[in-house]
Formats: structure tokens, C-alpha cells, sequence
């Protein structure tokens, strides 16, 4: 199975915009939270969003 026969076309369209930096981080920590566990909270996911931010945001 292609990645792109399940993914719609229009998905990768974010990773072009002037945010693909953070949309990117964002994949990628639903990716690893789904390593932990199988049902993610919503409330937990938007939280841990804005803790990565703020973190890069304090680094130097």
C-alpha cells in the first residue's frame, strides 16, 4: 500500500506554507505520542503543542 493512495494529495500542501516548520514538529509529536499511547486526548495533544513552542521559544 502507497502512502499516497491512503493520504490525501492535499496533506503535504501544509509542508510548503510559510508554518511548515511547525506543522512538521506538530506530525511529529503526534507520532511520538502515538508510540506511548493508542488514544491521545485532544486537550493532552494541544497541550503538549504549546509546551513544545514555548520551549522553543525560551532557547537560545
Amino acid at each position: 500500500m502507497a502512502v499516497f493512495d491512503v493520504v490525501p494529495a492535499k496533506f503535504f500542501s501544509v509542508l510548503v506554507s510559510a508554518n511548515r516548520e511547525i506543522y512538521v514538529e506538530a506530525l511529529l509529536l503526534l507520532q511520538d505520542m502515538f508510540k506511548f499511547e493508542l488514544n491521545i486526548k485532544v486537550d493532552d495533544y494541544i497541550s503538549a503543542l504549546i509546551s513544545l513552542q514555548e520551549d522553543k521559544d525560551f532557547t537560545p
